[in-house]
């Protein structure tokens, strides 16, 4: 009877999805050590152990790790210190995720591109990966490791597509890894990263129109 059953059971132990993680690919979790967010760190936290347990670089990233203030006036300076870091330690690529994302360790890729992600939308200016998840080739890692914030400039996101832009670099439409869906009880899009609107207890959305948020 197991001999018949064999014949229709996947080999074991099962093959991975995706191929084997390059020993110099990283996901960096943006976060912070507010304890209003704690939940939402621990529960980013379990992903980027699985990420770990698969091959992948990780850091989280908030502002005592980077040697930056903890505050969402300081995101573009830890983005900017993870990019340092991972210039210096000689990342291929690197995904800057943040910590109101939820993603599935085995469905990451390492993506054949420079700069992919969700695209932000037309006619709003050049269009820029949006910051919830993004990724970016060594090459990239390179370019904004060497950036500086333009003086009024806030979003880090916009930041990195226009310091981009400027090296010849630009964005590619990342929909097929990176999806959204605004109730975090449902499944929605399988998708390899999904940016999930959580409960926000500071408003941290309103930093789209200059209030401040976590990082």
């Amino acid at each position: 009877m197991v001999a018949r059953l064999q014949r229709f059971l996947p080999p074991f132990p099962p093959r991975p999805l995706l191929p084997a993680v390059p020993r110099d690919c990283m996901v960096a979790l943006i976060t912070c050590r507010d304890s209003r967010y704690a939940a939402r760190r621990r529960q980013a936290e379990e992903w980027l152990m699985g990420l770990a347990a698969l091959g992948w670089n990780t850091l989280a990233a908030d502002g005592d790790a980077m040697g930056v203030p903890d505050g969402y006036g300081a995101l573009p300076q830890k983005v900017l210190a993870v990019m340092r870091m991972a210039h210096r330690a000689g990342m291929r690529g690197l995904w800057k995720v943040d910590d109101d994302v939820k993603v599935l360790p085995a469905l990451l890729p390492v993506p054949d591109a420079d700069y992919l992600g969700r695209l932000s939308p037309e006619g709003n200016g050049p269009r820029y990966c949006l910051g919830g998840c993004y990724w970016v080739s060594g090459r990239a890692i390179g370019v904004l490791a060497s950036s500086v914030m333009a003086e009024g400039e806030w979003a880090e996101d916009r930041h990195a597509g226009a310091a981009l832009a400027a090296a010849g670099i630009y964005p590619e439409d990342g929909s097929s890894v990176v999806g959204i869906r605004t109730d975090p009880s449902r499944l929605g899009l399988l998708a390899a990263v999904t940016e999930v609107r959580f409960p926000d207890p500071e408003g941290r959305r309103r930093a789209r129109t200059g209030g401040p948020r976590h990082g």
